[in-house]
C-alpha cells in the first residue's frame, strides 16, 4: 500500500529523532516532515525513568522531549508505527501496517532495545526503556517489597537506587567485581559503591545470570535462584540494526556514518544509538548511548539534511544522578591506561589519561572541571596537574 510522499522521513521518536526533525525544520528544509515511531507516547524525555518516575517524585504521564514544543510543529508525528523496512533504492520505508511511505530524505534515528536474557519474555520481570515500560515497573514497585536488579550500568545504579527510596529491599547483581569499575577506574567505583550501600542496596558481585523463570525467579549460571517480587533486567542495549537497508554497518550492527552524520548512501543520515560515527577531532568512528549525544548528532544530521555543512565536533558526554549524587562524563569512552582523582568537600573529579593526552574526565559536584576538561580533551592536552 503506497502511502504519502514525505520531504523527509525520521525514523525513532527518542532525542536524536525529535533533534533532526526539528532541526530539519529550523533550518528551512524543505517538503513535508514525518516523525514514525513504534511507541505508544508522543515523544517525552527518557532520563527521568529511571529517577524521578521510579522514585515515585514525579508522574508516569511522560514530559515533553521538547516542553517549548510539546506538539512538535509542523512535524507529523505517528505514533504505533514501527518500520520494518528500508528501500534506499526506491526511497520508502516500510511500517508494521504494510504502508510504503516514499521519501525525498531520511535520518535513521532507530535506537537500541534493551538486552534480555533467556525466559524474560515469559515472565514478569521488567526492563525499562520506555514510558510504557515504565509505567509497568511503577506499578509493580507499589506493590514490592523486594526487588532484584540485574546489571550494574548507570540505568542499573539509578533504578536500584531509586527502589531503595521506596523503601523496597534492593539486591543488585552484576558480573563485574565492582559496579562500574571498568568502565570508570577504581576511585569512581568506589564513590559509586559507597553511594549504592549508603542508599540500601545490596551489591552482589562476580555473578553471572543464566535465565529467568517464571514469575520472577532469576537463575545464576552457578544455579542459585533468586526471588523478589519485582525483576528489573538492565544489561545495556542492543542497536536496532539496518532495517534491512543494505547501508554499511559495524561489528555490533550500528549504521556507519561520517562526520556530518552521511551513511553510505546518498540523503540518508544515522544518528543516535543506532549509528557509529566518525568524530572529527578524534579523527575514529565513536559509538555513543546517551540522551545528550544523540540530540546533538540529531540536530546534526537534520542541519545537513536541509543542505548544511556541520561536522560532529562536541566532545562526546554524559550526566547521570544515582540518588541525590550527580555525575557528568566526557570524552572518548573507556579507553584509559591511568586515572588521576582529586577531591574535596564539595564533590570529586577523576582524569583518565591515554599515554601522554587526556582522553575523558568524570566529576561529582565539580561542574567548572567537566567544561575545562572538554576543552582540554578537543585541544588533545594532558591530564593537568
Amino acid at each position: 500500500m503506497l502511502g504519502t510522499m514525505s520531504g523527509l522521513v525520521v525514523i525513532g521518536s527518542g532525542p536524536a529523532g525529535v533533534a533532526a526533525a526539528t532541526s530539519y525544520r529550523d533550518s528551512g528544509g524543505e517538503g513535508p516532515i514525518v516523525l514514525l515511531t513504534a511507541d505508544a507516547d508522543p515523544p517525552y524525555q527518557r532520563p527521568p525513568l529511571t529517577k524521578e518516575v521510579l522514585a515515585g517524585r514525579s508522574s508516569t504521564d511522560g514530559v515533553p522531549i521538547d516542553e517549548d514544543d510539546p506538539g512538535l510543529h509542523n512535524i507529523e508525528v505517528r505514533l504505533h508505527t514501527p518500520v520494518t523496512e528500508i528501500d534506499t533504492e526506491a526511497r520508502t520505508v516500510t511500517t508494521g501496517m504494510g504502508e510504503l511511505i516514499s521519501y525525498d530524505k531520511l535520518i535513521i534515528c532507530a535506537g537500541a532495545r534493551p538486552i534480555e536474557v533467556e525466559g524474560l519474555a515469559d515472565s514478569d520481570a521488567h526492563v525499562l526503556r520506555s514510558l510504557e515500560q515504565g509505567r509497568s515497573v511503577v506499578a509493580a514497585a507499589g506493590e514490592a517489597k523486594t526487588a532484584i536488579v540485574v546489571g550494574s550500568g548507570f540505568i542499573g545504579c539509578e533504578a536500584a537506587v531509586s527502589l531503595a527510596s521506596r523503601g523496597v529491599s534492593v539486591t543488585m547483581l552484576t558480573r563485574s567485581e565492582q559496579p562500574q569499575v571498568d568502565r570508570v577506574g577504581q576511585f569512581a567505583a568506589d564513590q559509586i559503591s559507597s553511594w549504592l550501600g549508603d542508599a540500601g542496596v545490596s551489591v552482589r558481585t562476580g555473578v553471572s545470570i543464566a535465565s529467568i523463570s517464571a514469575p520472577r525467579t532469576v537463575v545464576l549460571e552457578s544455579g542459585e535462584s533468586l526471588e523478589a517480587d519485582l525483576a528489573l533486567v538492565a544489561l545495556g542495549i542492543r542497536p536496532v540494526g539496518d532495517l534491512g537497508s543494505g547501508l554499511a554497518i559495524d561489528e555490533h550492527g550500528r549504521i556507519e556514518v561520517d562526520d556530518h552524520l552521511a551513511t553510505s548512501v546518498p540523503n540518508v543520515w544515522a544518528a543516535g544509538d543506532n549509528a557509529a560515527a566518525e568524530h572529527a577531532i578524534a579523527g575514529r568512528r565513536i559509538t555513543t548511548e546517551h540522551w545528550d549525544d544523540a540530540t546533538t548528532q540529531g540536530s546534526i544530521a537534520g542541519e545537513n539534511a536541509a543542505g548544511g555543512d556541520r561536522a560532529w565536533t562536541e566532545i562526546p558526554s554524559f550526566w547521570s544522578e544515582i540518588g541525590e549524587h550527580p555525575l557528568q562524563y566526557a570524552g572518548w569512552g573507556g579507553d584509559f591506561d591511568s586515572e588521576h582523582p582529586s577531591s574535596d568537600d564539595e564533590g570529586w573529579t577523576v582524569w583518565y589519561g591515554k599515554g601522554d593526552k587526556l582522553v575523558a574526565v568524570l566529576t561529582s559536584n565539580h561542574y567548572d572541571d567537566d567544561d575545562r576538561g572538554k576543552e582540554l580533551i578537543s585541544a588533545g592536552k594532558p591530564v593537568p596537574a
